[in-house]
């Protein structure tokens, strides 16, 4: 008995690994050709959630590939002390370099993990989501565009920074 139910654990962490395995699979199909390696390297620091040196600790939930319509965009969840200048322009280079094979971005932030996973899950409506989302960040490598968009408390005026792309290049 105590062997099956080892079996069975360990069925269960393969088939987690294999559903993993398989979301980085269906995230490199639905990218229409680009290198496999961007989606991997995303997929390993970021789609777990991160807290980095800076303390900067913000959830990917899901990326959406660009297509003929409009920029690659990706929903992301931050927490709320985060919604200041200094985090603010940290986070949006992180993004920038995060998101280095991207030529267009727009990277939705929201103050609420709740409402961004039932958003990418289909569970709650657009208004919702407007609701919960504190900021953007932009970036258009084409046309030397880039900038965050936030809100220090939910409903006030947001506070826009632009950045230099020409300096950010590599």
């Amino acid at each position: 008995m105590r062997i099956l139910d080892i079996g069975y654990k360990s069925l269960q962490g393969t088939a987690l690994s294999l559903g993993n395995f398989a979301l980085v699979l269906l995230a490199i199909e639905l990218n229409y050709g680009k290198p496999a390696h961007e989606f991997e390297r995303i997929w390993e620091g970021s789609l777990i959630g991160v807290q980095d040196s800076d303390s900067l600790d913000y959830h990917v939930w899901r990326i959406y590939p660009e297509n003929r319509r409009g920029p690659t965009v990706v929903v992301v969840s931050v927490n709320p002390k985060h919604f200041n200048h200094n985090d603010m322009v940290a986070l949006a280079s992180k993004f920038n370099s995060l998101f280095a094979g991207m030529k267009r971005l727009r990277v939705g932030l929201l103050d609420d993990a709740d409402t961004a996973r039932l958003f990418v899950e289909g569970r709650v409506n657009y208004p919702t989501y407007e609701r919960a989302e504190r900021g953007r960040y932009y970036l258009d490598r084409a046309a030397c565009k880039e900038f965050i968009q936030f809100s220090a408390k939910r409903g006030k005026p947001r506070e826009t920074v632009r950045f230099n792309c020409q300096r950010r290049q590599r």
